[in-house]
């Protein structure tokens, strides 16, 4: 009687957990349904938005106003060092490139400059905010120069929707290309080749003297020859030294990426696989450097996907899941890197977006809400976005390029 009642007691067990487990799978797969369908159908929907800078100069103090004053002598300087502000239709790829600094500093005394570099995808670009106002890259630049107390000169260049190996295949040409663009020295590649003749002697009979003068100029020829390969040689050379010398050092790049790895890797079905985001975000870091100089300060921020409106449960979940699993990449590679040499940012809370806003001539901000920092697209940062986010970053950086003055 008792083994009866235990075997019917383990078969009703057994029978209640396999279906639970059933309940469970069910709900698990429509839980993946559910959010793949969100995926799809957002990625096939989404569009983001089309308004971005088109200038990109801002001087210390006034970027926050969304103006800038100029007068004859700025206006001169602007066109002497004129840059371009590129928005390609089919690669989206933006460039741009500034001083920030003061009025009375450009007709002063010539201050301490120090350069920053914005890489990335649409953030780098300033996607998301309204026409001349400011963005992410001129609002570093501007706090920056107030903490630092010297001119920032910056360059921001981004690709719409670049994923790391976009940012390595597409952006990082163009960086490289701007980076030597205003300081390239020209040589001349002219050889200086020289044309000769030679006069044959037809009288019917060769005559030893003949053979002898042949026989030099062949030589002559042969020396000349060589001696235009050499100096050929030396000038490329020469070109590629000069080349080295004026690419422009930057002190710190700021690298903007990860979202846009989260949604292909989402979409291909490896949302498991993490590894290659590390390798290729260290690979592209050494790439980096070699444009604008080993001793730049790497900086990786989270990305603040949090407050983005636009994806709902509970696909919301698992994108903020991945972002964080990205975010702590960006850390684990910053800190192989070391303390002085890279920094990783967290993305920023609500609150202490609120506390940026509110620091920095804003209103209390308490009452904002996660979906007033967003553009109406949902996704990118708007005006008040990029400025609080902005702020952030350049506080930190600030701390970390003071604390390496001082060592």
């Amino acid at each position: 009687m008792t083994t009866t009642t235990r075997t019917t007691t383990t078969s009703m067990l057994f029978s209640l957990t396999r279906s639970t487990v059933s309940s469970v799978m069910t709900l698990l797969a429509a839980g993946l349904t559910v959010t793949f369908s969100q995926a799809m159908f957002l990625h096939y929907s989404y569009e983001p938005i089309e308004e971005e800078p088109t200038r990109g100069t801002s001087f210390k103090g006034l970027a926050r106003c969304g103006f800038v004053e100029e007068d004859e002598e700025v206006k001169e300087e602007e066109e002497q060092n004129e840059s371009t502000f590129v928005s390609a239709t089919k690669m989206m790829l933006s460039r741009t490139k500034r001083t920030t600094t003061t009025t009375k500093e450009r007709r002063g005394k010539s201050k301490e400059r120090k350069r920053v570099v914005i890489v990335g995808d649409s953030l780098a670009t300033g996607v998301g905010c309204t026409t001349n106002t400011p963005a992410l890259a001129r609002i570093v630049a501007e706090r920056l120069a107030e903490l630092l107390s010297v001119e920032i000169e910056w360059i921001a260049v981004g690709k719409k929707g670049a994923a790391l190996s976009d940012i390595s295949s597409c952006v990082l040409p163009e960086l490289r290309e701007s980076n030597n663009s205003r300081r390239s020295v020209s040589n001349s590649n002219d050889s200086g080749g020289s044309s000769r003749s030679r006069s044959s002697n037809s009288s019917g009979h060769d005559s030893v003297e003949n053979e002898v003068e042949e026989k030099e100029e062949d030589e002559n020829a042969q020396n000349e020859f060589f001696l235009q390969q050499q100096q050929f040689q030396q000038q490329q050379q020469q070109q590629q030294q000069a080349s080295s010398s004026c690419a422009r050092k930057a002190d710190a790049v700021i690298i903007l990426c990860g979202i846009n790895d989260v949604k292909t890797c989402f979409l291909h079905g490896k949302i498991f696989f993490r590894e290659n985001f590390e390798n290729e975000l260290e690979n592209v870091i050494k790439e980096i450097k070699n444009v604008v100089g080993s001793d730049a300060l790497v900086v990786l921020p989270g990305n603040p996907l949090h407050i983005a409106p636009l994806f709902p449960n509970p696909l919301r979940e698992v994108i903020l899941k991945l972002n964080d699993c990205w975010d702590d990449k960006k850390e684990k590679v910053a800190n192989k890197l070391g303390k002085r040499k890279a920094l990783f940012i967290n993305s920023p809370t609500l609150q202490a977006l609120r506390d940026a806003v509110r620091m920095h001539g804003g209103d209390s901000g308490d009452g904002i809400r996660e979906g007033e920092f967003t553009a109406r697209d949902g996704v990118h940062p708007n005006d008040m976005g990029y400025k609080a986010w902005a702020n952030i970053i350049a506080a930190e950086v600030a701390k970390v390029l003071k604390d390496n003055e001082v060592q």
